[in-house]
């Protein structure tokens, strides 16, 4: 009780809804009602919830590797009647990491290796205090032991239950760890504190501490962020570690032992003792949660060695098979980091329930324990190479956060103020796309008259030639119209020289034919005077078909460049059609945005009006 005490400034008050005085608050002090019978649950403060029901902030992201401790116990009594003084199939490496395996000639390098003379204060200092001390920040850790049957787990993980031996394991001293941290702690930190004790036995996982004192068959579920969870564990709030050793004493008589040729007290199940802490900060209500699970697995037999039969057969067989799923998935862990394959935690209980401590968010410590016996050398190096695969596992450990209302606060300003950012983004890309949408109308409207221009330029084209052809005629007819002419005038100089050497009378007839003649060719003269002066129209119209032609080669050299200028404007206008596709993809993702900022900003008042009232109800 007085050791109690010590504590109660610090875990939180408890009230019992069921109870007449539900409305006053009242420390729990007290330590948890044990007996051979049952053992009477605490109930939670209105503002605690189950392990994960609330959603929680990650922070502090940090990569970190399995830490592997290697323990090697003494020789018993049966190894040393039966095998020589001083022989070992394993030994102690000087330097404290490394274990030797003389039989297949390998050397094994762990975080640690501690022989037959450390002592528990020594196994806990070195494969659990960093995970007690990370588990008060609030990161998720997690201590097991792995080895065949009778290499000392149990010793290891639970020894002596009595918080004044030297003889206690693991588990007692991490319990004591744990609330030493919180009587180290500032008083503005307010503790809730939980437990479980549960049991996997014959692939059936079982609560070693209900009410009922039947037990039920549980089953293992998986939360949608990942997390797995055994749904109808009993969990016991409590108030010093004196409540959680009890709660440790209880569950131990409860569990599954059975007696075999290696070990008269072997542990016929593998044990998970759970601890879930909730610290709160008083002043700015910040909290942060966290789980520890502490596992001593029931360890491989050969059934040769054992002489197993009947019940105690089928044990064995499902003990064999769930850390045979085990080793698969280390196996898996360590072949495949990064490579996003298949990993078979489903294969059984035991795995899905250490599914975060196996390459999840977790601080993990693993202590393999080995038998130096020469008959035991298989299996002593099978667990060795099993502590080796474990090591190269990389889990994710993270501080698991809640914002205080202060902060939800602060979120929900600058998700506002996010907002506005957007909207104004919005309406500017939108102004943005008007405009683009603007001038690809003027483009559109400039790609009309450069199609106007090239066919005023086709039309052009086709009268210069046109009057191409009517200049060729023309000179056609001038030229047939000077060859007529120059035949006529040799006809009169050959008519005047026949004259000349004719009678008279017959001259005279010859000059009344010539006057005729000459009329006609006077006739024929004036019309081909007539034609030259039309010829000499059809030369000017030459020299201005001339004219249209260089104005028509003019304008194909414009059209030309106006037909680069449209292909540049074409290129304008795809450009722009990109833009306005891509800005109105844009104007869709930030309306998304928008629409999560909102809901986003309603869960963070939800949560902060919800806080407020917790705390409020909490203070009072």
């Amino acid at each position: 009780g007085e050791h109690c005490e010590s504590f109660s400034a610090k875990i939180m008050a408890i009230h019992d809804p069921h109870s007449p005085t539900a409305s006053t608050p009242r420390t729990s002090t007290g330590s948890t009602d044990v007996s051979n019978q049952s053992i009477s649950a605490q109930h939670p403060p209105p503002s605690a919830r189950k392990s994960g029901e609330r959603a929680s902030t990650t922070s502090d992201v940090a990569e970190t590797g399995i830490a592997v401790l290697c323990r090697v116990r003494p020789h018993n009594d049966r190894e040393t009647r039966t095998e020589a003084e001083g022989s070992s199939c394993i030994s102690v490496g000087s330097d404290g990491e490394t274990i030797a395996a003389p039989s297949i000639n390998e050397t094994f390098c762990f975080d640690a290796a501690l022989g037959f003379d450390c002592s528990q204060q020594e196994v806990y200092e070195r494969a659990a205090q960093g995970v007690v001390s990370d588990f008060m920040r609030g990161i998720n850790g997690t201590v097991f032991a792995y080895g065949q049957t009778g290499s000392g787990k149990t010793h290891t993980m639970a020894g002596e239950i009595d918080l004044l031996s030297e003889g206690r394991g693991l588990v007692p001293r991490v319990i004591s760890g744990v609330f030493d941290h919180i009587a180290e702690a500032s008083d503005q930190m307010q503790f809730q504190i939980k437990v479980s004790y549960i049991e996997i036995y014959n692939e059936k996982v079982r609560c070693l501490v209900s009410n009922s004192g039947d037990k039920e068959t549980l089953r293992v579920r998986e939360r949608k962020g990942g997390q797995t969870y055994v749904e109808g564990a009993q969990e016991m709030w409590i108030g010093c570690e004196q409540d959680a050793m009890n709660v440790l004493t209880f569950g131990g008589a409860n569990r599954a032992i059975g007696e075999t040729q290696m070990n008269k007290d072997s542990s016929r199940s593998h044990s998970i003792f759970s601890m879930f802490m909730e610290q709160t900060n008083a002043i700015d209500g910040s909290k942060t949660m966290s789980k520890l699970n502490l596992v001593d697995l029931a360890g491989s037999e050969s059934v040769g060695k054992t002489g197993a039969s009947g019940q105690t057969l089928d044990e064995a067989k499902m003990i064999n098979k769930s850390l045979s799923a085990l080793t698969s998935v280390i196996h898996k862990l360590s072949e495949d980091q990064g490579k996003g394959r298949h990993i078979p935690y489903r294969d059984s209980k035991l795995t899905m329930i250490l599914k975060d401590a196996l390459g999840g968010n977790c601080r993990t410590s693993l202590v393999v324990c080995c038998s130096p016996a020469l008959s035991n050398a298989h299996e002593t190096c099978s667990t060795l190479r099993f502590g080796r695969r474990a090591k190269e596992i990389k889990n994710k450990a993270r501080v698991n956060t809640e914002p205080s209302p202060l902060e939800l606060k602060e979120a929900v300003t600058q998700l506002q103020r996010k907002n506005n950012e957007l909207f104004a983004e919005v309406e500017a890309l939108r102004e943005e796309r008007r405009l683009l949408m603007g001038r690809t109308d003027a483009a559109e409207e400039q790609r009309r008259i450069i199609d106007d221009l090239r066919a005023a330029v086709r039309a052009e084209r086709g009268r210069a030639e046109a009057l191409e052809d009517a200049s060729k005629e023309a000179e056609e007819r001038q030229s047939e119209q000077l060859e007529d002419l120059t035949a006529s005038l040799e006809e009169a100089k050959a008519a005047l020289a026949a004259r000349d050497a004719a009678p008279p009378q017959q001259v005279i007839r010859r000059d009344a034919d010539r006057e005729d003649e000459l009329e006609r060719q006077l006739e024929s003269t004036k019309k081909a005077y007539a034609d030259l002066l039309a010829d000499t129209t059809d030369q000017y119209t030459k020299a201005r078909l001339l004219q249209v032609e260089e104005t028509a080669v003019l304008m194909r050299r414009k059209a030309l460049n106006d037909t680069r200028l449209l292909e540049a404007r074409d290129l304008e206008i795809e450009i722009y059609d990109r833009k306005v596709a891509q800005k109105a993809q844009r104007i869709q993702i930030l309306e998304m945005l928008l629409t999560d900022s909102r809901h986003r900003i309603d869960r963070y008042k939800s949560s902060a009006s919800h806080l407020t009232e917790t705390d409020g109800g909490v203070g009072g």
